[in-house]
């Protein structure tokens, strides 16, 4: 009989038998995600079990895992598997800076219906939380009873952090263009304060996130329009020229990978698979069959994607550009 899966598919202090070949855990990669206030970056982690199993169910031969969660991030997953039974995800709410900490585990069959041989991938990935939840979190929104100290010192690990990563997920919500003068005062001095003129990452993941929400007057074309509409376009009404500039002069050497997301998904009609006025999965109290049948059509959105391209280079549904095309991608009209 097989083994039960882990609860929310976090295996906690798990380690790996890796065959010879396989990354060992002193040569694993470092990803670190970033993105503005209520950007739906807690969101993203919340979900990525559900994502897996639901990846899996569409990609034969490929196994995605979350291994080696840290506290936070255990604690997460229990947030999430216990909510999700009213139909909600956690909502990040805090007075204290909090690093969320994971590896991603990724095997392919190189032929898929052989059970051999098999490539495997481990990145691990890190996201920092705070009250404000914004890039480097807000020392003010937390009151008296934030320690600025532990802030201070949690910052530099930040910063730390970006001189070593090999990897980036910026994530914005797509419905949301009024966190641009956040990434306008927060991105550049988180570069410049690594003292690099240029990074070391190699990929970076632009994540537009709740793109259910933002395609929700289309109904059931919901789907169909957020699979035909450009990512990269939609950035353009979100951030200034100016953020891109900043990206591609401190990233030069990486690519750029552009992507919707959502943790809600949609449902096979093909509308958002979510209920804006009671924040949940649509239709929680309408369904005669109970909640079971409304998790079973929950198929988060292209969430395992960048997080995939980051650590393998898989694109699958990101349009990728290079680090030279954004200041004529991303130019101000004149």
């Amino acid at each position: 009989m097989a083994a039960p899966r882990p609860l929310c598919g976090i295996e906690r202090g798990a380690t790996l038998g890796l065959p010879q070949g396989s990354p060992e855990s002193n040569d694993v990669s470092d990803y670190l995600i970033i993105g503005p206030t209520k950007s739906g970056k807690t969101g993203l982690l919340a979900t990525l079990a559900q994502a897996s199993w639901s990846y899996e169910l569409t990609e034969e031969g490929t196994s995605v895992r979350v291994l080696r969660p840290n506290p936070a991030m255990s604690a997460l997953a229990d947030l999430a598997q216990g909510t999700i039974r009213e139909g909600m995800l956690p909502m990040s709410a805090t007075n204290e800076v909090i690093e969320y900490e994971f590896t991603l585990h990724v095997q392919r069959r190189k032929v898929a219906f052989l059970p051999w041989p098999t490539q495997e991938t481990e990145g691990r990935f890190s996201l920092w939380d705070g009250p404000g939840g914004a890039l480097f979190p807000n020392p003010t929104a937390g009151g008296a009873s934030f320690d600025i100290v532990e802030y201070r010192r949690f910052r530099d690990a930040l910063v730390e952090s970006l001189t070593r990563a090999s990897g980036l997920m910026l994530c914005l919500d797509s419905t949301d263009n009024t966190r641009a003068l956040e990434m306008f005062e927060a991105l550049p001095g988180i570069m410049r304060d690594t003292g690099l003129a240029t990074l070391p990452c190699k990929r970076v993941a632009v994540c537009l996130t709740k793109v259910d929400s933002r395609f929700a007057d289309k109904g059931t074309e919901a789907r169909a329009t957020a699979e035909r509409e450009s990512p990269q376009a939609c950035c353009r009404s979100l951030l200034p020229s100016v953020i891109f500039r900043v990206l591609s002069t401190f990233c030069a050497d990486a690519q750029f990978g552009f992507g919707w997301t959502s943790v809600y998904g949609f449902t096979p009609d093909g509308s958002p698979n979510y209920d804006e006025a009671n924040q949940r999965l649509a239709q929680w109290e309408l369904t005669a069959a109970g909640a079971n049948a409304l998790i079973e059509r929950w198929v988060p959105f292209r969430v395992i994607d960048p997080f995939l391209w980051l650590a393998t280079g898989t694109a699958r549904d990101l349009e990728v550009y290079a680090a030279g095309e954004l200041p004529h991608m991303f130019a101000p009209s004149r």
